[in-house]
């Protein structure tokens, strides 16, 4: 064999095993359509669409309002809450939501926070329900908005209405931004992620 007829013989070879080695490791690393970052999305789909299903049946069934509602009138605050008016586990067994989000969220290991956020003044104000921690970076979050009218009644201890509405000069924190019926306009955002 003559010296070029192997300087190309030896360039074949080395092309083949760059091509086997290319090949080698393209068999050890897997590329599928679920790696991490479209898995994780999916779970947050997934989640957000858990929580906006979890607040439309809560409005549609009455108790988100009633959860809103609970509201002790001498206080000031929700009844049962800590000294700032929030709980920070889950929301009272008195309450339908309550036991609402304790079976399809805490129990299934998903954290979430509860917020009502009111106009006052022109101005979009917030109030925390329910903090059970800082959000993940991969929280969600899931709305619904809820109206309010003057003749609510504010829910008592037990759960039930208490007979006073909110028109009735009460301590409720969102004011009445409105004329007769209506009282005032919330949205309800429940913030979920993985704990």
């Amino acid at each position: 064999m003559e010296r070029g007829q192997i300087h190309a013989l030896e360039g074949i070879l080395a092309a083949v095993l760059l091509v086997l080695s290319l090949v080698f490791a393209l068999q050890v690393s897997a590329v599928t359509p679920m790696t991490e970052s479209t898995s994780s999305q999916h779970i947050e789909n997934q989640q957000r669409a858990v929580g906006t299903d979890l607040l439309q049946a809560a409005a549609e069934d009455g108790s988100l309002k009633a959860a809103v509602l609970y509201w002790d009138n001498d206080s000031a605050t929700y009844h049962g809450s800590n000294p700032d008016g929030i709980y920070t586990n889950d929301l009272p067994d008195e309450l339908r939501l309550g036991s609402e989000l304790e079976r399809t969220l805490t129990d299934r290991g998903i954290a979430y926070n509860l917020e009502v956020n009111y106009v006052d003044d022109g101005e979009v104000r917030s109030r925390t329900i329910v903090k059970q921690g800082e959000p993940s970076d991969h929280a969600v979050t899931a709305t619904q908005v809820l109206t309010l009218y003057e003749g609510d009644p504010l829910t008592d201890e037990s759960g039930d209405p208490d007979g006073t509405g909110l028109g009735e000069g009460t301590t409720f924190y969102a004011p009445n931004e409105s004329d007769e019926p209506l009282y005032n306009v919330v949205e309800i955002e429940l913030r979920l992620w993985r704990m």
